[in-house]
């Protein structure tokens, strides 16, 4: 089978012939280049902390803890500087201060979920402004 023949079964070779070369119309290049040029480029803020920046800053940290956790909480032996500053951080003792209810017995349930449904409605309008406050510097 020749090319002819196979041009004829095949729709797309119909439209494509591979021998004729066209030429764009006059001023496209140049068209399309002030096109390109007039396009807004996206804004690039100096000074702000980039956000891919964020991630391997991070990563470098947790690492860093994990490792300083690594060498402290190691089974260490008894003449090293390590050591003496573990059992000493053992010996202290932390103590969790009493709660005396008797602030809060003035107080009944419902009127303890009104204050707590108007604080929730301060807290909203004060996020809500905010919100605008900081959108209306974006735009």
């Amino acid at each position: 089978m020749n090319s002819s023949t196979h041009n004829e079964n095949d729709i797309l070779g119909k439209y494509i012939n591979p021998e004729r070369i066209e030429k764009a119309p006059e001023g496209m290049a140049e068209k399309i280049m002030t096109r390109i040029q007039l396009e807004r480029a996206p804004l690039i803020i100096t000074g702000r902390f980039r956000l891919n920046v964020v991630v391997p800053v991070m990563s470098a940290i947790i690492t860093l803890t994990l490792v300083l956790f690594a060498v402290l909480f190691s089974s260490p032996s008894d003449n090293t500087v390590i050591s003496g500053i573990i059992k000493s951080i053992r010996n202290l003792n932390f103590t969790i201060p009493e709660i005396k209810m008797d602030t809060f017995s003035g107080f009944s349930l419902p009127a303890t979920v009104i204050y707590l449904v108007i604080g929730f409605f301060i807290l909203t309008l004060f996020d809500r402004a905010l919100n605008i406050m900081f959108n209306r510097r974006r735009k």
